[in-house]
């Protein structure tokens, strides 16, 4: 519901309700009626309220997430004659990120503590590695090993 007045001659007249007839042109909307400014009100305040407080939560989360992010990196080598083995596909397991080996046998990812990363090589057996979920810190080094 809105007050509406109309201009006139004579000084303004206002009309209260629900006037959702034709509308006439000096018609004007003076504003919300008290019951919906109420209303109103409270929505203002839950808006305001929500975007004050999803800076907290989101921070939390970061935080969270930021303590299980894992930089891994290591060297890939044969287990017989330990030579760098380079072009050893390194795989998050059931993601879509990875990397190669360069031709020393290094490699660098990130992941998440508690990941799976697989190793995988032609000619060579593919190995599963488990980044612990206790890991303290956020570096996490090894020396991987492929059997043939």
């Amino acid at each position: 519901m809105f007050i509406k007045y109309r201009k006139s001659s004579a000084g303004s007249v206002l009309f209260f309700g629900n006037r959702t007839a034709t509308a006439f042109e000096n018609d004007y909307i003076a504003g919300p009626m008290p019951s919906e400014q109420s209303y109103m009100n409270k929505t203002i305040r839950n808006i305001l309220l929500f975007v004050c407080l999803l800076p907290v939560a989101t921070k939390a989360q970061f935080e969270t997430f930021q303590d299980s992010v894992v930089q891994l990196y290591g060297v890939v080598m044969t287990a017989d004659s330990l030579q760098a083995l380079p072009v050893v596909s390194i795989m998050i397991k059931g993601q879509n990120r990875g990397t190669l080996s360069n031709d020393r046998g290094v490699f660098s990812i990130v992941a998440l503590k508690g990941d799976l990363v697989e190793f995988t090589c032609i000619g060579f057996k593919p190995k599963t590695v488990e980044i612990p979920k206790d890991l303290k810190g956020n570096q996490f080094s090894i020396i991987q090993l492929m059997v043939t």
